[in-house]
C-alpha cells in the first residue's frame, strides 16, 4: 500500500448565501495540514487565512478523506514550517496478525457437588430466587 502524501490540502465547499433577490452562490475554501497517523487514518489540522494553525484537529478515515481534498504542491515549504511545531508522528507498521483464539469447549459445565444443578448449590437454593415462595 503506498503511503499517503502528507501536506497542506484544500477543501472547496459550495453553498448559498442570502435569500430571494440577494441569493448568491459562494465557495468556502478551507486549508488543512494533513498527516497520516496510521495505515487507515489521517489527522487534519484546520488552518486560518494566514495558513497558521487554529488548534482544531480531527482524525478521519483515509478513505473518507481521499477525493474531497486537493493537495497543494506549492505550499510544501509552509507545511514543513508548521510540521516542526507539531509533535512527530510515530512510525506505524501494520499490526501483527494474532493467532485465532480457541473456541469454547464442547463439554457441558461441571455439576455442583452432590450431582445437583449449580443453582441448587447456592446458599438458599433455587426456591429463594422466586418471589413470594419460601
Amino acid at each position: 500500500m503506498p503511503r499517503f502524501k502528507d501536506g497542506i490540502y484544500l477543501e472547496i465547499t459550495k453553498g448559498t448565501l442570502g435569500h430571494g433577490k440577494t441569493l448568491s452562490d459562494i465557495e468556502y475554501r478551507n486549508y488543512y495540514l494533513v498527516r497520516q497517523v496510521s495505515p487507515d487514518r489521517v489527522e487534519k489540522y484546520l488552518l486560518n487565512d494566514d495558513l497558521e494553525l487554529t488548534g482544531l484537529r480531527e482524525k478521519v478515515l483515509l478513505e473518507r478523506f481521499e477525493g474531497q481534498y486537493q493537495y497543494q504542491v506549492d505550499l510544501h515549504r509552509r507545511f514543513q514550517e508548521l510540521s516542526q511545531r507539531l509533535a512527530p508522528v510515530p512510525d506505524f507498521e501494520p499490526p501483527p496478525e494474532e493467532p485465532a483464539s480457541p473456541g469454547l469447549p464442547d463439554t457441558p459445565p461441571a455439576a455442583a457437588p452432590g450431582g445437583k444443578p449449580w443453582w441448587e448449590a447456592t446458599r438458599d437454593g433455587a426456591q429463594a430466587l422466586l418471589k413470594g415462595k419460601k
